[in-house]
């Protein structure tokens, strides 16, 4: 981050770090470079979309092996800073949020993951009309407020 380090990183559909916000679909790439994505038929996230979100962060239609684009392909997660991670029920891309959480904390770095309940992915779109979305955005600007704070 242009030679300066990482106090906190939140990880919703968007992974905030200082000031930057940068929309993240995968943590690992499994299949996002594939039409025949995972997700297929998923509400909110198909494979239209997955390939859109690619191209606004990386620039080109396919997932790079970095670790800046796909977090869990890393080899060491020690001395990250701490984490806040928000993830949707019924989101395929759950799977990726746990698995990060896990591997941050085996690396013993400071990690929060919330799971709200009943929803889709992108469902922070709905925070007016729905209480489950509401509440996680609500703690979304909690930790955030707590990490950079």
């Amino acid at each position: 981050l242009n030679g300066k380090a990482m106090r906190s990183c939140v990880l919703p559909v968007a992974a905030v770090a200082g000031a930057k916000v940068q929309t993240i679909e995968a943590l690992d790439r499994h299949d996002a470079n594939s039409d025949a994505s995972p997700v297929e038929g998923a509400p909110l996230l198909e494979a239209e979309e997955i390939h859109f979100a690619i191209r606004c962060y990386t620039g080109t239609d396919v997932m790079p092996d970095d670790v800046r684009a796909a977090p869990l392909l890393a080899d060491d997660f020690a001395g990250l800073p701490p984490a806040a991670i928000l993830a949707a029920e019924a989101d395929p891309l759950l799977a990726d949020a746990d698995a990060y959480a896990q591997v941050l904390a085996a690396a013993g770095v400071p990690v929060e993951l919330e799971v709200a309940r009943g929803v889709v992915h992108g469902f922070l779109r709905a925070r007016r009309m729905s209480p489950e979305s509401g509440r996680a955005f609500a703690w979304l600007c909690d930790v955030t407020g707590r990490l950079l704070g």
